[in-house]
């Protein structure tokens, strides 16, 4: 019998229960908060968004987490930290949907 390495062991998981745990972290707000908690956060919502995008499977619900996204940008198109910036970026880039506002301004700050 082979020994499997432990980086095999590793990439092996069951996907049906991996998106069943992403949809179950889902918060009122369309965003998404990893310890179950309705306190949404960024970090978290782009990991939502990554994972069945990753595993080519759809992302739950998605107009409402890309609202949740968007209400992460100020109207001056600024956010609350740089790392907000980065993750509801990309998070909304997997979405394919754009800031309400343009964020260059902020990231060049």
């Amino acid at each position: 019998m082979p020994v499997i390495g432990a980086n095999e062991k590793l990439l092996r998981f069951d996907v049906p229960q991996l998106v069943g745990y992403v949809k179950s972290t889902r918060s009122d707000d369309g965003g998404y908060c990893f310890y179950r908690l309705n306190e949404s956060n960024a970090a978290d919502t782009f990991c939502a968004a990554y994972v069945p995008t990753a595993l080519n499977r759809p992302v739950p619900e998605p107009e409402l987490t890309a609202d949740f996204l968007q209400q992460r940008q100020g109207s001056d198109g600024s956010f609350q930290s740089m790392y907000s910036a980065d993750y509801v970026l990309r998070a909304l880039d997997l979405l394919g949907v754009p800031p309400l506002f343009d964020p260059n301004d902020f990231l060049h700050s």
